[in-house]
This record gives C-alpha cells, sequence and structure tokens, in this order.
C-alpha cells in the first residue's frame, strides 16, 4: 500500500446514512480519490482493509459498532489512517478510541472538511514533508522522528521496538520526551497537534 500518494488515493466510507454517503463519495471522487462505501460492519469486514490509505468510519452502524472495524484495522501492519466521524462520543468512549485511530471528528461535516481531512490524513503519512517540518518545529531528535513516524504508519509497540531494535520500555521513554517536547498529553494529542500544525502552516 502506498501510503501518502494522493492522487488516486483509495478511501474507504463505512457510513449507514445514504444521503450523506451519496454527497462525501461524490466529493471525494470529485477531488481526485477512489472511494468505495460500506454501510455496515459486515460490509466494511468483507473488504480488503490494508488495500485502503484512508478510512473514514461511523460508529454506530446497523449491524455492530464502528470499533469491531476500527480493532481489525489496528490489527493490519501499517494500517491504514483512520478518522472517526460520529455524532455519538462520550468521555469514556474517547477515551478507548486514544491511539487507536489517527482523530475524532464530531458530526457534522461539511464537503470541505471531509477533503481537507483526507488530504492531511495522507499528508501525515508522506515521508519528508509535514511531518519532518513538525519534527523539526518541535525540536524532535531523529530517534523520536523515527518513533513518530513509525507509529503514524499504524505500527504497534511491539512492531516499533522490533523495526528499531530496541526494548518497548524504551519506546516508552521516547514517547515521554516526544509528549513533552509537543506539550501534548497523549498520542492521539500528537495526531492532533499535527493536522492544526498542517492547517497553520498550509
Amino acid at each position: 500500500m502506498r501510503h501518502g500518494s494522493v492522487l488516486g488515493a483509495r478511501v474507504l466510507l463505512i457510513e449507514d446514512e445514504r444521503a450523506l454517503t451519496r454527497v462525501w463519495c461524490r466529493t471525494l471522487r470529485a477531488a481526485g480519490f477512489e472511494v468505495t462505501a460500506a454501510a455496515t460492519v459486515a460490509e466494511a469486514e468483507a473488504l480488503a482493509l490494508d488495500s485502503f490509505q484512508v478510512v473514514l468510519l461511523d460508529l454506530v452502524l446497523p449491524d455492530g459498532d464502528g470499533e469491531q472495524v476500527l480493532a481489525r484495522l489496528g490489527r493490519l501492519h501499517p494500517r491504514p489512517a483512520v478518522a472517526v466521524i460520529t455524532g455519538h462520543l462520550d468521555s469514556e468512549r474517547a477515551a478507548r478510541l486514544c491511539g487507536q485511530c489517527d482523530t475524532v471528528v464530531p458530526k457534522p461535516v461539511s464537503r470541505a472538511t471531509v477533503i481537507g481531512l483526507v488530504q492531511r490524513l495522507l499528508e501525515l503519512r508522506r515521508p519528508g514533508s509535514l511531518l519532518a517540518a513538525f519534527c523539526r518545529f518541535h525540536g524532535l531528535s531523529p530517534r523520536e522522528t523515527e518513533v513518530l513516524t513509525a507509529s503514524l504508519n499504524g505500527h504497534d509497540v511491539a512492531a516499533i521496538a522490533a523495526e528499531l531494535d530496541c526494548q518497548p520500555g524504551t519506546l516508552k521513554t521516547y514517547w515521554q520526551r516526544i509528549l513533552k517536547k509537543t506539550g501534548c498529553e497523549t498520542q492521539r494529542d500528537v495526531t492532533a497537534a499535527l493536522l492544526r500544525f498542517d492547517a497553520l502552516t498550509g
């Protein structure tokens, strides 16, 4: 999968509201993305999820909870960039989603916001661009940059430790430094900071 390629990037929209699906699919296709829509958990899980670069995921679906799909996405290495777009979110669920997706966006969402969201998520995965500028701005070391990059590419702790030839405890130390330098409290907050950084510098 070619994370970070914008033109022709494959987007999976998991949303059961038909009118909204039609509008967002038409909007994203007009912007140059290849879009596949699924209205249920079963439809989504029948697809080759690792063939998509971005997944836009609703949580409340007719046959189950979108977190079921999120869990499967989390087992992919690397996983697609994932934005949870929902009108149903409480503090308990927000805490549970932390680290499982790249960002959470409350509904309603405009067409311009959807396009911008997909573009920014792809940009975060593109080497040497926004992420590099963000890391330089916050003074992250090369090793901290590697840890952040691997995390944004969807690798779990074990995969990152193996890739960087270090212990999980060492990764925890790197993340403590990343959070301190970026002024964030969680890994999810770092992704949100990246999205804001893009908006400020774009």
